[in-house]
Protein backbone atom coordinates (compact mmCIF):
# COMPACT_ATOMS: atom_id res chain seq x y z
CA UNK A 1 0.00 0.00 0.00
CA UNK A 2 0.97 3.54 -0.83
CA UNK A 3 -0.08 5.41 2.48
CA UNK A 4 -2.96 5.79 4.51
CA UNK A 5 -5.51 8.75 5.25
CA UNK A 6 -6.88 8.86 8.88
CA UNK A 7 -10.13 11.23 9.72
CA UNK A 8 -12.33 11.91 12.30
CA UNK A 9 -15.89 12.94 12.32
CA UNK A 10 -18.56 13.87 14.32
CA UNK A 11 -21.84 13.44 13.29
CA UNK A 12 -21.63 14.35 9.45
CA UNK A 13 -19.06 16.73 9.42
CA UNK A 14 -15.31 15.61 9.06
CA UNK A 15 -13.10 17.70 11.88
CA UNK A 16 -9.66 16.03 10.61
CA UNK A 17 -8.86 14.24 7.47
CA UNK A 18 -4.92 14.14 7.07
CA UNK A 19 -2.31 11.77 5.50
CA UNK A 20 0.13 9.59 7.27
CA UNK A 21 2.94 7.59 5.46
CA UNK A 22 2.81 3.54 5.07
CA UNK A 23 5.08 3.29 8.52
CA UNK A 24 2.62 5.09 10.73
CA UNK A 25 0.37 3.36 13.26
CA UNK A 26 -0.56 5.81 15.07
CA UNK A 27 -2.16 9.37 15.36
CA UNK A 28 -3.07 11.36 17.98
CA UNK A 29 -6.31 13.80 17.68
CA UNK A 30 -6.01 17.19 19.77
CA UNK A 31 -7.92 19.78 20.44
CA UNK A 32 -11.65 18.23 20.68
CA UNK A 33 -14.69 19.23 22.82
CA UNK A 34 -14.64 17.43 25.87
CA UNK A 35 -17.31 14.41 26.14
CA UNK A 36 -17.91 14.29 22.47
CA UNK A 37 -18.38 11.35 20.64
CA UNK A 38 -16.36 11.05 17.59
CA UNK A 39 -16.00 8.50 14.90
CA UNK A 40 -11.96 7.95 13.24
CA UNK A 41 -11.76 6.49 10.12
CA UNK A 42 -8.37 4.85 8.99
CA UNK A 43 -8.16 4.34 5.01
CA UNK A 44 -5.79 1.93 3.56
CA UNK A 45 -5.01 3.58 0.02
CA UNK A 46 -3.16 1.30 -2.70
CA UNK A 47 -2.88 2.91 -5.97
CA UNK A 48 -6.33 3.56 -6.94
CA UNK A 49 -7.74 0.87 -4.58
CA UNK A 50 -8.31 1.83 -0.79
CA UNK A 51 -10.50 0.10 1.84
CA UNK A 52 -11.06 1.78 5.31
CA UNK A 53 -12.41 0.94 8.63
CA UNK A 54 -14.04 2.80 11.69
CA UNK A 55 -13.94 2.97 15.62
CA UNK A 56 -16.00 5.62 17.40
CA UNK A 57 -14.52 6.93 20.74
CA UNK A 58 -15.72 9.85 23.45
CA UNK A 59 -13.28 12.39 24.89
CA UNK A 60 -13.59 12.67 28.65
CA UNK A 61 -16.36 15.14 29.85
CA UNK A 62 -14.71 18.15 31.49
CA UNK A 63 -15.87 18.86 35.25
CA UNK A 64 -17.97 21.84 36.21
CA UNK A 65 -16.79 25.14 37.17
CA UNK A 66 -17.32 27.31 40.03
CA UNK A 67 -19.24 24.70 41.98
CA UNK A 68 -21.01 26.59 45.07
CA UNK A 69 -23.12 25.77 47.88
CA UNK A 70 -25.10 27.49 50.16
CA UNK A 71 -27.77 27.25 52.77
CA UNK A 72 -29.66 30.52 51.66
CA UNK A 73 -29.97 30.57 55.69
CA UNK A 74 -32.08 27.68 56.05
CA UNK A 75 -31.70 25.18 58.66
CA UNK A 76 -32.29 22.22 56.42
CA UNK A 77 -31.84 23.21 52.99
CA UNK A 78 -27.99 23.29 51.01
CA UNK A 79 -28.52 24.66 47.26
CA UNK A 80 -25.69 24.31 44.35
CA UNK A 81 -24.95 25.79 41.33
CA UNK A 82 -21.98 25.63 39.18
CA UNK A 83 -21.39 26.52 35.08
CA UNK A 84 -21.62 24.30 33.09
CA UNK A 85 -18.18 22.79 31.33
CA UNK A 86 -17.28 23.31 27.78
CA UNK A 87 -18.17 20.14 25.38
CA UNK A 88 -20.59 17.77 25.71
CA UNK A 89 -22.99 16.13 28.37
CA UNK A 90 -25.40 13.93 28.95
CA UNK A 91 -26.35 14.13 32.83
CA UNK A 92 -24.76 15.49 35.85
CA UNK A 93 -24.38 12.93 39.35
CA UNK A 94 -24.85 15.09 42.23
CA UNK A 95 -23.83 13.47 45.50
CA UNK A 96 -24.65 14.90 49.06
CA UNK A 97 -22.13 13.55 51.94
CA UNK A 98 -22.35 13.83 55.67
CA UNK A 99 -19.54 12.01 58.04
CA UNK A 100 -18.43 9.98 54.74
CA UNK A 101 -21.93 8.72 54.29
CA UNK A 102 -23.67 9.46 51.26
CA UNK A 103 -27.15 10.77 52.04
CA UNK A 104 -28.46 11.86 48.41
CA UNK A 105 -27.65 10.39 44.81
CA UNK A 106 -28.92 12.39 41.94
CA UNK A 107 -28.85 12.33 38.42
CA UNK A 108 -29.87 16.35 36.78
CA UNK A 109 -30.12 16.32 33.13
CA UNK A 110 -27.20 18.60 31.22
CA UNK A 111 -29.37 21.32 30.99
CA UNK A 112 -29.89 21.88 34.75
CA UNK A 113 -26.91 23.31 36.50
CA UNK A 114 -28.01 23.67 40.38
CA UNK A 115 -29.82 21.63 42.70
CA UNK A 116 -31.55 21.97 45.72
CA UNK A 117 -31.44 19.53 49.03
CA UNK A 118 -34.14 19.22 51.14
CA UNK A 119 -34.09 17.53 54.79
CA UNK A 120 -30.82 17.90 55.74
CA UNK A 121 -30.08 18.22 59.36
CA UNK A 122 -29.68 21.49 60.95
CA UNK A 123 -25.74 22.80 61.25
CA UNK A 124 -24.25 19.27 59.54
CA UNK A 125 -21.16 19.78 57.45
CA UNK A 126 -22.01 18.40 53.99
CA UNK A 127 -19.50 17.29 50.86
CA UNK A 128 -21.80 18.24 47.60
CA UNK A 129 -19.45 16.22 44.93
CA UNK A 130 -20.92 16.80 40.78
CA UNK A 131 -19.54 14.68 38.09
CA UNK A 132 -20.38 15.22 34.68
CA UNK A 133 -21.54 12.32 32.38
CA UNK A 134 -20.89 12.37 28.97
CA UNK A 135 -21.40 8.54 26.92
CA UNK A 136 -20.95 6.78 30.25
CA UNK A 137 -17.34 8.43 31.00
CA UNK A 138 -17.24 10.23 34.01
CA UNK A 139 -15.44 13.27 34.49
CA UNK A 140 -12.94 14.00 37.76
CA UNK A 141 -15.60 14.90 40.59
CA UNK A 142 -15.89 18.47 41.82
CA UNK A 143 -16.13 18.96 45.56
CA UNK A 144 -17.42 21.69 47.51
CA UNK A 145 -18.32 21.94 51.05
CA UNK A 146 -21.71 23.52 52.79
CA UNK A 147 -23.23 23.79 56.05
CA UNK A 148 -26.61 24.11 56.66
CA UNK A 149 -27.62 26.61 59.39
CA UNK A 150 -27.93 25.62 62.62
CA UNK A 151 -31.22 25.31 64.40
CA UNK A 152 -32.03 27.33 67.59
CA UNK A 153 -32.81 25.95 70.92
CA UNK A 154 -36.59 25.72 72.05
CA UNK A 155 -37.87 25.85 75.36
CA UNK A 156 -36.08 28.91 77.04
CA UNK A 157 -36.30 29.14 80.66
CA UNK A 158 -35.08 32.03 82.59
CA UNK A 159 -36.29 31.84 86.03
CA UNK A 160 -34.60 34.41 89.31
CA UNK A 161 -35.54 31.94 91.69
CA UNK A 162 -36.95 34.52 93.96
CA UNK A 163 -33.78 35.94 94.52
CA UNK A 164 -32.27 39.22 93.54
CA UNK A 165 -28.95 38.93 92.24
CA UNK A 166 -29.46 35.62 90.60
CA UNK A 167 -30.74 34.28 87.02
CA UNK A 168 -30.69 31.00 85.46
CA UNK A 169 -31.18 30.16 81.80
CA UNK A 170 -31.90 26.55 80.84
CA UNK A 171 -33.22 25.30 77.30
CA UNK A 172 -34.09 22.35 75.30
CA UNK A 173 -31.11 21.54 73.60
CA UNK A 174 -31.38 22.41 69.68
CA UNK A 175 -31.88 19.62 66.95
CA UNK A 176 -28.78 18.90 64.44
CA UNK A 177 -24.94 19.23 64.81
CA UNK A 178 -23.82 22.31 67.42
CA UNK A 179 -20.81 23.21 68.46
CA UNK A 180 -21.18 25.16 71.13
CA UNK A 181 -24.01 27.72 72.63
CA UNK A 182 -23.07 31.14 73.85
CA UNK A 183 -25.33 32.81 76.34
CA UNK A 184 -25.45 36.68 76.42
CA UNK A 185 -26.55 38.47 79.32
CA UNK A 186 -27.82 42.50 78.68
CA UNK A 187 -29.22 45.24 79.71
CA UNK A 188 -30.30 48.06 77.50
CA UNK A 189 -28.64 47.08 74.72
CA UNK A 190 -25.23 46.72 76.73
CA UNK A 191 -23.90 43.60 77.24
CA UNK A 192 -23.38 42.56 81.19
CA UNK A 193 -21.78 38.77 80.45
CA UNK A 194 -20.83 36.39 78.07
CA UNK A 195 -20.82 32.58 78.66
CA UNK A 196 -19.35 29.58 76.36
CA UNK A 197 -21.47 26.51 77.05
CA UNK A 198 -20.28 22.89 75.86
CA UNK A 199 -22.77 21.50 73.31
CA UNK A 200 -23.69 18.77 75.83
CA UNK A 201 -24.65 21.13 78.27
CA UNK A 202 -27.99 23.09 78.47
CA UNK A 203 -28.46 25.59 81.40
CA UNK A 204 -26.22 28.19 82.96
CA UNK A 205 -26.73 30.82 85.32
CA UNK A 206 -25.27 34.22 86.17
CA UNK A 207 -24.84 35.95 89.67
CA UNK A 208 -23.80 39.30 91.05
CA UNK A 209 -26.37 41.02 89.34
CA UNK A 210 -28.49 44.09 89.73
CA UNK A 211 -32.14 44.38 91.79
CA UNK A 212 -35.24 44.54 90.08
CA UNK A 213 -33.61 44.71 86.82
CA UNK A 214 -34.85 43.60 83.50
CA UNK A 215 -32.45 41.39 81.75
CA UNK A 216 -31.89 39.99 78.08
CA UNK A 217 -31.07 36.64 77.32
CA UNK A 218 -29.81 35.68 73.91
CA UNK A 219 -28.75 32.08 73.23
CA UNK A 220 -26.53 31.52 69.96
CA UNK A 221 -26.15 28.12 68.87
CA UNK A 222 -23.09 27.62 66.68
CA UNK A 223 -22.24 25.47 64.16
CA UNK A 224 -19.10 26.09 62.29
CA UNK A 225 -19.62 29.92 60.97
CA UNK A 226 -23.14 29.88 61.27
CA UNK A 227 -25.23 30.59 63.88
CA UNK A 228 -28.73 30.80 65.45
CA UNK A 229 -30.43 32.39 67.81
CA UNK A 230 -33.00 32.42 70.74
CA UNK A 231 -34.43 34.89 73.38
CA UNK A 232 -35.35 35.23 76.89
CA UNK A 233 -35.95 37.46 79.08
CA UNK A 234 -36.54 38.00 82.83
CA UNK A 235 -35.93 40.42 85.94
CA UNK A 236 -34.18 40.09 89.30
CA UNK A 237 -36.35 40.21 92.59
CA UNK A 238 -36.45 43.88 93.70
CA UNK A 239 -34.85 44.32 96.42
CA UNK A 240 -36.15 45.31 100.14
CA UNK A 241 -36.39 48.82 101.40
CA UNK A 242 -33.92 49.56 104.25
CA UNK A 243 -34.34 51.39 107.70
CA UNK A 244 -38.29 50.82 107.87
CA UNK A 245 -40.09 52.79 110.68
CA UNK A 246 -43.36 53.71 111.50
CA UNK A 247 -43.97 56.75 114.03
CA UNK A 248 -46.75 58.96 115.43
CA UNK A 249 -45.46 61.83 116.06
CA UNK A 250 -47.15 62.11 119.09
CA UNK A 251 -50.64 62.25 117.24
CA UNK A 252 -53.61 59.76 117.65
CA UNK A 253 -54.60 59.96 113.81
CA UNK A 254 -51.63 59.75 112.13
CA UNK A 255 -48.33 57.55 111.40
CA UNK A 256 -45.63 58.73 109.01
CA UNK A 257 -43.89 56.12 107.14
CA UNK A 258 -40.22 56.53 106.36
CA UNK A 259 -37.36 54.27 104.91
CA UNK A 260 -34.37 54.05 103.09
CA UNK A 261 -34.18 53.29 99.40
CA UNK A 262 -33.97 50.31 97.71
CA UNK A 263 -30.93 49.90 95.66
CA UNK A 264 -30.97 48.81 91.83
CA UNK A 265 -34.14 49.15 89.77
CA UNK A 266 -38.19 49.12 90.10
CA UNK A 267 -40.78 51.30 89.49
CA UNK A 268 -42.23 52.67 92.36
CA UNK A 269 -43.24 51.52 96.06
CA UNK A 270 -46.94 50.57 97.16
CA UNK A 271 -47.65 51.34 100.81
CA UNK A 272 -50.20 49.05 102.58
CA UNK A 273 -51.50 49.23 106.17
CA UNK A 274 -53.79 47.14 107.68
CA UNK A 275 -55.11 46.50 111.38
CA UNK A 276 -55.61 42.55 112.14
CA UNK A 277 -54.96 41.56 108.83
CA UNK A 278 -57.73 43.81 107.17
CA UNK A 279 -56.63 46.25 104.66
CA UNK A 280 -57.07 50.24 105.92
CA UNK A 281 -55.39 51.52 103.15
CA UNK A 282 -53.02 51.16 99.84
CA UNK A 283 -51.05 54.16 98.60
CA UNK A 284 -48.63 54.11 95.48
CA UNK A 285 -45.36 56.09 96.21
CA UNK A 286 -43.17 57.13 93.44
CA UNK A 287 -39.95 56.00 93.30
CA UNK A 288 -37.97 58.76 94.59
CA UNK A 289 -40.23 59.26 97.33
CA UNK A 290 -39.10 57.53 100.45
CA UNK A 291 -41.90 58.40 103.39
CA UNK A 292 -45.67 58.47 103.10
CA UNK A 293 -48.11 59.13 105.95
CA UNK A 294 -51.76 58.27 106.66
CA UNK A 295 -54.36 60.02 108.13
CA UNK A 296 -57.95 59.95 110.10
CA UNK A 297 -56.44 56.85 111.96
CA UNK A 298 -57.74 54.90 115.08
CA UNK A 299 -56.47 56.07 118.29
CA UNK A 300 -54.36 53.66 120.10
CA UNK A 301 -54.76 50.98 117.31
CA UNK A 302 -51.71 49.32 116.44
CA UNK A 303 -50.61 48.79 112.61
CA UNK A 304 -48.77 46.77 110.33
CA UNK A 305 -47.79 48.68 107.85
CA UNK A 306 -45.90 47.42 104.87
CA UNK A 307 -43.56 48.89 102.34
CA UNK A 308 -43.56 46.61 98.72
CA UNK A 309 -40.82 47.42 96.08
CA UNK A 310 -42.38 47.06 92.65
CA UNK A 311 -40.13 46.03 89.41
CA UNK A 312 -42.46 44.43 86.61
CA UNK A 313 -44.50 41.26 87.74
CA UNK A 314 -42.18 41.56 90.91
CA UNK A 315 -42.71 42.99 94.10
CA UNK A 316 -40.51 41.98 97.86
CA UNK A 317 -41.84 43.77 101.04
CA UNK A 318 -40.92 45.01 104.14
CA UNK A 319 -42.84 45.30 107.21
CA UNK A 320 -42.80 47.13 110.64
CA UNK A 321 -45.81 48.02 113.32
CA UNK A 322 -46.60 51.19 114.19
CA UNK A 323 -49.17 52.41 116.63
CA UNK A 324 -51.27 55.77 116.90
CA UNK A 325 -51.05 57.07 120.85
CA UNK A 326 -54.10 56.50 122.45
CA UNK A 327 -56.46 59.06 123.42
CA UNK A 328 -56.84 60.93 126.93
CA UNK A 329 -60.12 59.39 128.83
CA UNK A 330 -63.07 62.13 128.63
CA UNK A 331 -64.58 64.18 131.90
CA UNK A 332 -62.60 63.12 134.18
CA UNK A 333 -64.36 64.49 137.44
CA UNK A 334 -63.54 64.61 141.36
CA UNK A 335 -66.92 63.27 141.64
CA UNK A 336 -66.70 62.75 146.05
CA UNK A 337 -64.19 63.87 148.72
CA UNK A 338 -63.53 63.10 152.39
CA UNK A 339 -61.23 63.66 154.78
CA UNK A 340 -59.08 60.37 153.99
CA UNK A 341 -60.80 59.70 150.64
CA UNK A 342 -60.51 60.82 146.91
CA UNK A 343 -63.16 59.54 144.26
CA UNK A 344 -63.07 60.29 140.41
CA UNK A 345 -65.00 59.00 137.43
CA UNK A 346 -64.42 59.23 133.94
CA UNK A 347 -65.77 58.07 130.28
CA UNK A 348 -64.07 55.91 127.92
CA UNK A 349 -61.25 57.24 125.90
CA UNK A 350 -61.84 57.15 122.43
CA UNK A 351 -60.57 54.34 120.04
CA UNK A 352 -58.58 51.31 121.31
CA UNK A 353 -57.30 51.38 125.34
CA UNK A 354 -55.33 48.61 126.61
CA UNK A 355 -55.70 49.62 130.35
CA UNK A 356 -55.68 52.91 132.74
CA UNK A 357 -52.84 53.40 135.11
CA UNK A 358 -53.38 55.74 138.57
CA UNK A 359 -51.23 57.62 139.65
CA UNK A 360 -51.63 59.81 143.06
CA UNK A 361 -48.84 62.75 143.29
CA UNK A 362 -48.27 65.20 145.65
CA UNK A 363 -45.51 67.48 145.37
CA UNK A 364 -44.81 65.53 142.22
CA UNK A 365 -43.76 62.67 144.30
CA UNK A 366 -45.75 59.07 144.20
CA UNK A 367 -47.90 58.61 147.03
CA UNK A 368 -48.61 54.89 146.44
CA UNK A 369 -47.34 52.84 143.66
CA UNK A 370 -49.56 53.23 140.52
CA UNK A 371 -52.95 51.37 140.11
CA UNK A 372 -53.43 49.17 136.66
CA UNK A 373 -57.09 49.03 135.74
CA UNK A 374 -58.48 47.19 133.14
CA UNK A 375 -59.63 49.50 130.01
CA UNK A 376 -63.50 49.10 131.15
CA UNK A 377 -63.43 50.54 134.81
CA UNK A 378 -64.08 54.50 135.03
CA UNK A 379 -63.65 55.07 138.26
CA UNK A 380 -61.37 54.76 141.08
CA UNK A 381 -61.13 55.49 145.00
CA UNK A 382 -57.79 56.64 146.53
CA UNK A 383 -58.35 55.78 150.42
CA UNK A 384 -56.02 56.42 153.41
CA UNK A 385 -55.31 59.83 152.02
CA UNK A 386 -53.82 62.71 154.51
CA UNK A 387 -56.44 65.39 155.59
CA UNK A 388 -56.80 68.77 153.72
CA UNK A 389 -54.23 67.73 151.33
CA UNK A 390 -54.12 68.63 147.65
CA UNK A 391 -53.32 65.77 145.32
CA UNK A 392 -52.55 65.61 141.60
CA UNK A 393 -54.38 62.25 140.00
CA UNK A 394 -53.04 61.14 136.85
CA UNK A 395 -55.04 58.54 134.60
CA UNK A 396 -52.79 57.74 131.95
CA UNK A 397 -54.47 55.75 128.96
CA UNK A 398 -51.82 52.83 127.55
CA UNK A 399 -52.15 51.14 124.33
CA UNK A 400 -49.11 49.08 123.57
CA UNK A 401 -46.26 51.15 124.67
CA UNK A 402 -48.25 54.20 123.36
CA UNK A 403 -49.76 56.11 126.60
CA UNK A 404 -51.53 59.83 126.84
CA UNK A 405 -52.53 61.30 130.40
CA UNK A 406 -54.67 63.57 131.59
CA UNK A 407 -55.17 64.74 135.48
CA UNK A 408 -56.92 67.07 138.07
CA UNK A 409 -56.18 67.97 141.11
CA UNK A 410 -57.84 66.87 144.24
CA UNK A 411 -58.35 68.31 147.96
CA UNK A 412 -59.28 66.38 150.80
CA UNK A 413 -61.43 67.60 153.26
CA UNK A 414 -59.64 68.83 156.66
CA UNK A 415 -59.75 67.25 159.42
CA UNK A 416 -61.86 68.85 162.15
CA UNK A 417 -59.84 69.57 165.73
CA UNK A 418 -59.91 67.40 168.43
CA UNK A 419 -60.37 68.10 172.07
CA UNK A 420 -61.95 71.77 172.00
CA UNK A 421 -62.01 73.14 176.08
CA UNK A 422 -63.18 76.17 176.88
CA UNK A 423 -62.71 77.66 180.02
CA UNK A 424 -63.20 81.26 181.54
CA UNK A 425 -60.40 83.56 181.97
CA UNK A 426 -59.03 85.44 184.71
CA UNK A 427 -61.59 88.43 183.91
CA UNK A 428 -65.19 87.90 184.72
CA UNK A 429 -65.84 88.55 180.61
CA UNK A 430 -63.52 86.61 178.53
CA UNK A 431 -63.54 82.73 177.91
CA UNK A 432 -60.42 80.88 177.01
CA UNK A 433 -60.36 78.19 173.56
CA UNK A 434 -57.74 75.64 172.92
CA UNK A 435 -58.01 72.89 170.66
CA UNK A 436 -55.99 69.76 169.79
CA UNK A 437 -55.20 69.24 165.66
CA UNK A 438 -57.28 66.84 163.94
CA UNK A 439 -53.82 66.13 161.76
CA UNK A 440 -53.21 66.27 157.88
CA UNK A 441 -52.62 69.88 156.47
CA UNK A 442 -54.30 72.88 157.36
CA UNK A 443 -54.01 76.55 155.93
CA UNK A 444 -55.56 78.25 158.93
CA UNK A 445 -58.34 78.36 161.77
CA UNK A 446 -60.97 80.14 161.46
CA UNK A 447 -62.16 80.23 165.85
CA UNK A 448 -66.37 81.67 165.65
CA UNK A 449 -67.96 82.47 169.36
CA UNK A 450 -71.71 82.77 168.93
CA UNK A 451 -74.39 84.24 171.60
CA UNK A 452 -77.68 82.72 171.36
CA UNK A 453 -76.80 82.12 167.38
CA UNK A 454 -75.39 85.33 166.63
CA UNK A 455 -72.17 85.38 165.47
CA UNK A 456 -70.12 88.06 167.78
CA UNK A 457 -66.45 87.32 166.94
CA UNK A 458 -64.61 86.12 164.12
CA UNK A 459 -60.81 85.63 164.47
CA UNK A 460 -58.17 83.84 162.22
CA UNK A 461 -55.35 82.40 163.57
CA UNK A 462 -52.12 80.64 161.73
CA UNK A 463 -52.18 76.38 161.98
CA UNK A 464 -49.42 76.57 164.22
CA UNK A 465 -51.72 78.36 166.90
CA UNK A 466 -54.17 75.82 169.03
CA UNK A 467 -55.83 78.53 170.84
CA UNK A 468 -57.79 81.88 171.20
CA UNK A 469 -59.74 84.50 174.04
CA UNK A 470 -62.42 85.93 173.74
CA UNK A 471 -63.14 89.09 175.30
CA UNK A 472 -65.36 91.52 176.86
CA UNK A 473 -68.09 89.09 177.31
CA UNK A 474 -71.01 88.92 179.51
CA UNK A 475 -70.57 87.48 182.60
CA UNK A 476 -72.08 84.21 183.30
CA UNK A 477 -73.47 83.64 179.61
CA UNK A 478 -73.08 81.11 177.79
CA UNK A 479 -71.72 80.98 174.66
CA UNK A 480 -70.79 78.06 171.85
CA UNK A 481 -67.60 78.15 170.09
CA UNK A 482 -67.01 76.99 166.18
CA UNK A 483 -63.68 76.10 165.29
CA UNK A 484 -62.80 75.91 161.42
CA UNK A 485 -59.67 74.06 159.80
CA UNK A 486 -59.33 75.83 156.49
CA UNK A 487 -57.40 74.22 153.75
CA UNK A 488 -57.87 75.66 150.34
CA UNK A 489 -60.96 76.10 149.28
CA UNK A 490 -62.57 73.27 151.86
CA UNK A 491 -63.25 73.62 155.78
CA UNK A 492 -64.59 71.85 158.80
CA UNK A 493 -66.23 72.54 161.75
CA UNK A 494 -65.58 71.74 165.61
CA UNK A 495 -67.79 73.20 167.98
CA UNK A 496 -67.90 73.66 172.25
CA UNK A 497 -69.95 75.44 174.82
CA UNK A 498 -68.50 77.33 177.42
CA UNK A 499 -70.15 79.93 180.09
CA UNK A 500 -68.50 82.93 181.50
CA UNK A 501 -67.89 83.14 185.46
CA UNK A 502 -70.32 85.25 187.60
CA UNK A 503 -68.02 86.40 190.27
CA UNK A 504 -64.75 84.31 190.47
CA UNK A 505 -63.07 82.83 187.48
CA UNK A 506 -64.15 78.92 187.65
CA UNK A 507 -63.57 76.41 184.61
CA UNK A 508 -65.96 75.03 182.70
CA UNK A 509 -66.24 71.92 180.88
CA UNK A 510 -66.73 72.02 177.36
CA UNK A 511 -68.54 70.02 174.86
CA UNK A 512 -67.55 69.03 171.41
Amino acid sequence: WDHYVVSLGHRSLTIVNRALAKEAKEFTYTDLSPGRKYTANVTTISGDLSNWTSIVGHTVPAQVMSLNVANQGTTNSLFTNWIRPKGDVDSYQVLVIHENVVIKNETVPSDTNKYHFQSLKPGGLYSVVVTTISGGISSRQVIAEGRTVPSSVSGVTVNNSGRSDYLSVSWLPAAGDVDSYMVKLSHGGRTVHVLTIAKSTSECSFNTLTPGRLYDVTITTKSGKYENQSFGQERTVPSNVQGLTVSNSARSDYLKVSWLHATGDYDNYEVIIKHNNDFIQTKTVPKDVNECVFTNLIPGRLYSVTVCTRSGKYETSERANGRTVPESVKELTLSDRSTEDLYITWSKADGDVDQYEIQLLFNDMKVFPPHHLENTVESFKFTSLTPGRLYKIVVMTISGEAQRSTFIEGLTVPSAVKNIHISPARMMNSLKVNWTPGGGDVDSYTVTILHQNHPLGVHTVSKHVYEHTFNKLEAGEQYMVVVQTKSGFLHNNSTAVGRTSKILPETIGASS
